[in-house]
């Protein structure tokens, strides 16, 4: 009984693509996040009520989050602030397969050398408990890199970052964190940056 629960529960991954690095003095980072169900069954129960949740360092502006796949939708206007810097976006249902958002996010800039989380965009499910935390079912981080000139040892995308949602690399209030690096570096010259986190949903 348990295991059959466990196997119709749908499972969440998010991917980010971008190029993290910036010009020295820059502060426009954009990337595309990529959310999938991960359902096995292709005919799970789904989920109601999910949300994106976005957290951005001090100083950051959210210019956009737009969802270009699979049906444009574009979610800026309906942020709801749910605290310091964070702000929820509501998605309704899911019941399977996956969605791409485009974000862009406006941070102070910085010099040369210097690295920040700019965003964390985790999707939430609600609490059986109407008072208790949402669950965070994946997350995404982004980031940012300034460079004056990209050497050449740089130009293969670096290792993503990842988070397990106890640490500190999500929490700094201006985003100057070390990230850390647990995927091996597997891109080409202009590879995309990619960050995957997947976490089960508990019933």
């Amino acid at each position: 009984m348990n295991g059959r629960a466990e196997a119709e529960t749908p499972r969440f991954t998010a991917e980010v693509r971008q190029d993290a690095y910036l010009p020295e003095g820059g502060g426009d980072v954009h990337a595309v996040v990529t959310v999938s169900s991960r359902d096995e069954g292709g005919d799970g129960p789904g989920l109601g009520g999910l949300a994106l949740r976005l957290w951005t360092p001090r100083g950051a502006r959210v210019r956009w989050l737009r969802q270009v796949a699979p049906v444009p939708d574009d979610l800026t206007g309906r942020r709801e602030e749910t605290g310091p810097r964070t702000g929820d976006y509501p998605l309704g249902r899911w019941d399977s397969g996956a969605r791409a958002y485009d974000l862009q996010v406006r941070v102070p800039p910085a010099g040369a050398g210097q690295e920040m989380l700019a965003a964390r965009l985790s999707l939430l499910a609600p609490s059986p408990d109407p008072d208790g935390t949402p669950h965070v079912l994946c997350q995404a981080l982004v980031r940012a890199v300034w460079a004056g000139a990209r050497p050449d040892a740089e130009r293969t995308a670096k290792p993503p970052a990842t988070v397990d949602g106890g640490g500190d690399e999500g929490r700094a209030a201006d985003g100057t964190v070390r990230l850390r690096r647990e995927v091996a570096d597997t891109g080409g010259p202009g590879a995309p940056t990619r960050s995957v986190v997947t976490v089960r949903v508990r019933k």
